[in-house]
């Protein structure tokens, strides 16, 4: 077994299913060519996708609703969180588009057209899962967050039609929560300075892709995410929506929100966006 009876159970996942659908957490490695692909199906996702969201959903509950409790396994419990995480992210960007544009390589559009296999189609629960993970009264591990951040931000990269399933209302609310967090006046504790850059790169790639769609493809706008974004580029003091009095590092970490950003090419694509959207009346 690869997961302790109690923590299976206390999640309300059997030690049967975990045995039956032979869940391996550990990272793949190596050329992507190399990995089992063609057991991802291109017209649909694999039946144990829709159940490792319930799995999901249920440790991160567990992590969030027992905050400053005594849990003898929590640390088990994030493992296997981070580890199904991964998974997801393996599944929705397989050729590892996202982590390799971080480290600084350029992906072309010739060289997308050449991958043999495609990620796996997202499930329509990932959008609430995700939401729920970032409710404002309850918060999972800073490391668990990045790890969300990363998976979002590789299923915009993996493909443009998982890309635009989840580019939303409500993805876009959780993103500039997650900015407003960092700036928030009621915190003192430092930050992973990660979690912002990751946040904000997420965010670049939602308006590329909404960018590179038509209208009827799209969920939300590009003007709309770009003024809830200014919206908190441009907060001189304490946000209304953020009790308590204003911490030392508050001022610190909006500066860092700006500074941050974007790179010069990155923030030329920005306001070309803006303006392409004010042009077509989008």
């Amino acid at each position: 077994m690869l997961f302790p009876n109690r923590i299976t159970q206390a999640v309300g996942v059997t030690p049967e299913w975990v045995q039956e659908k032979q869940f391996t957490p550990y990272p793949w490695k190596g050329n992507p060519e190399k990995r089992n692909l063609e057991n991802v199906q291109a017209d649909r996702p694999p039946a144990f996708v829709r159940e490792l969201i319930n799995l999901l959903s249920a440790c991160s509950n567990k992590l969030k609703n027992t905050q400053g409790e005594h849990l003898p396994y929590r640390s088990q419990l994030e493992k296997v969180t981070l580890y199904a995480l991964h998974l997801y992210e393996c599944l929705f960007d397989p050729y590892q588009t996202w982590r390799r544009q971080l480290s600084g390589e350029i992906i072309s559009m010739k060289e997308k057209s050449k991958y043999k296999f495609a990620p796996a189609v997202l499930p329509q629960e990932f959008s609430s899962f995700f939401q729920e993970c970032f409710k404002e009264d309850e918060q999972l591990p800073e490391e668990l967050q990045l790890r969300l951040i990363h998976l979002f931000g590789a299923i915009i990269s993996g493909a443009k039609q998982n890309a635009l399933l989840v580019v939303t209302p409500s993805s876009v609310e959780v993103v500039m929560l997650v900015l407003r967090r960092w700036c928030s006046p009621a915190s003192t504790a430092p930050r992973d300075p990660k979690l912002l850059q990751l946040t904000l790169k997420s965010l670049v790639g939602m308006v590329h892709i909404l960018h590179a769609s038509s209208p009827s493809q799209r969920k939300v706008e590009i003007r709309a995410i770009l003024d809830s974004y200014f919206k908190v580029l441009n907060s001189d003091q304490p946000m209304a929506s953020l009790e308590g009095s204003p911490g030392p590092h508050w001022e610190e970490r909006l500066i860092d929100l700006r500074v941050n950003m974007l790179g010069k090419q990155e923030e030329e694509r920005m306001v070309s966006s803006l303006w392409s959207s004010e042009a077509t009346g989008e």
